[in-house]
């Protein structure tokens, strides 16, 4: 009886086997092999970051063309070539943070914005990709503790994609690494304490699983409770996602001031991007005291000119075109804000909450470079995925990505004449003029907030609230 009720259960899980191979067997035969993904021989575990790339390492990363996605990595673990800890004399260097858009997913090493961005900025400079992809802030942020400060920036460029947000919150991503996240209290970012876990045997088991059957990965997608039981693991979130990327962007801020340079932040305003995210953070970087520039209008304009011409087509990366353009783009932007040449420390500055070297006392080519808050954002032109919005700048881009330089320093407000939110700039004004253009103006702020509290007054009384919420809603974007 016993003997009889175990080769009934074997007969039973045996059938089920083979239901589940000819399923993934159909699925292939439907769908093609599961990608893996890129080369796992460029990757290795970090303790504190979650993942890096392996010293030394080559690989393929084919996105379709026009390059063959060679990647080659350094010795000092990233992409491009070697850089010596010390600078050679009257050098200036540019340290590139960001994700796989930086890092340079499908592009060749001669192709990417870093190299783009050396070969504009001439001798005298040398621009380092610190570009991982996958990495949120908070990875990067850790990132230049380590590794940027020591090699002694005078400018750190900062790429954040839309996903930097969400991801800054999480404590697992791309559904099988885990990596650290901060906290934010009583207004203080707390740093994780302690290694990244790494996966357990299960873990490690289920994405296996993932990685080469379809029927796995099309089951993991199954509706909850169901899907869950597939799911290497759910992430964990906490923070609000535009507060803490906020309280990260400050703390690399601050780093990176301390070292010497000067933080430009850029979006990557790529097909799709959820731009939301970046026209939330503006206004408070603006505040703050930081540089930075939305790349939404030139690059979607880009795409009205030449559809296709940026991207991959199935993946909305940079390719070499788009490298360059970006990198022409930072150029412009680098020399209109005079961002590396060496600036005197004002007298009339805040001082810090802690006690920071003299200009005599700092190192040469380590002088605290302070530049005010400017920015070229516009307005978001119409484009795949993009909010349809009016260009503020009318002008047609050529077709070819070399051409639009001109176009973009021109689209920077300079520090004596800011580009309005409707119409064309004002002229500065001086002298006595200038004092009774300010008194004019004030009254005239006072009068139209009048009006808009009276506006707003019987909008509040004569709309109904969803009405009001929907306009909320698009104003928000």
């Amino acid at each position: 009886m016993a003997l009889g009720r175990l080769l009934s259960l074997l007969t039973a899980l045996a059938a089920v086997c083979a239901a589940v191979l000819v399923a993934e067997a159909a699925m292939r035969l439907a769908f093609g092999t599961p990608s893996l993904g890129g080369d796992r021989a460029l990757w290795r575990y970090d303790a504190t970051k979650g993942w890096a790339l392996t010293a030394g390492a080559r690989g393929i990363d084919y996105r379709g063309g026009p390059d063959a996605g060679e990647v080659h990595i350094n010795a000092r673990g990233f992409r491009g070539p070697d850089v010596a800890a010390a600078k050679a004399p009257g050098q200036k260097r540019v340290l590139v943070l960001g994700d796989s858009f930086v890092f340079g997913v499908g592009v060749d090493e001669g192709s990417l914005v870093t190299a783009w961005l050396q070969r504009l900025l001439g001798a005298g400079h040398e621009v380092v990709n610190l570009g991982i992809s996958g990495y949120s802030t908070d990875q990067q942020l850790i990132l230049f503790e380590e590794t940027g400060r020591r090699l002694r920036p005078d400018a750190v460029l900062l790429v954040m994609a839309d996903n930097d947000f969400p991801g800054n919150t999480q404590d697992f991503v791309y559904r099988a690494y885990y990596k650290p996240v901060f906290e934010t209290r009583a207004g203080a970012l707390v740093r994780p304490a302690g290694r990244v876990p790494t996966l357990s045997t299960s873990e490690g088991a289920r994405w296996w699983l993932w990685r080469h059957s379809l029927l796995w990965r099309r089951a993991s997608a199954l509706p909850e409770p169901l899907g869950r039981l597939f799911l290497v693991r759910s992430p964990r979130t906490s923070g609000d996602p535009l507060a803490v990327t906020l309280a990260l962007v400050m703390a690399l801020k601050e780093s990176v001031e301390d070292a010497g340079a000067t933080l430009v932040v850029f979006n990557t305003g790529h097909r799709g991007e959820e731009t939301r995210w970046h026209q939330s953070l503006r206004p408070l970087l603006r505040e703050r005291g930081c540089l930075f520039l939305g790349l939404e209008e030139t690059l979607g304009r880009a795409r009205l000119e030449r559809p296709g011409a940026w991207d991959f087509g199935r993946d909305s990366h940079w390719n070499v075109d788009a490298h360059r353009l970006v990198a022409e783009i930072a150029k412009a932007f680098f020399e209109r804000h005079a961002v590396l040449e060496d600036r005197a420390v004002s007298p009339a500055q805040p001082s810090r909450s802690r006690a920071a070297p003299s200009q005599a006392q700092r190192p040469e080519g380590r002088r605290r470079s302070r530049v005010g808050c400017e920015t070229g954002v516009s307005d978001v032109t119409a484009g795949s995925g993009w909010p349809e919005r009016q260009c503020r700048d009318s002008r047609s881009m050529a077709g070819r990505a070399g051409s639009v330089t001109q176009t973009v320093a021109a689209s920077f407000p300079s520090s004596t004449q800011r580009r309005p939110l409707f119409g064309r700039p004002s002229p500065p004004r001086t002298g006595t003029a200038a004092s009774s253009g300010r008194r004019r103006s004030r009254a005239d702020r006072e009068s139209a907030w009048r009006t808009a509290r009276a506006i707003s007054s019987f909008w509040a009384t004569a709309t109904p609230r969803v009405a009001r919420r929907r306009v909320g809603e698009v104003t928000h974007l």
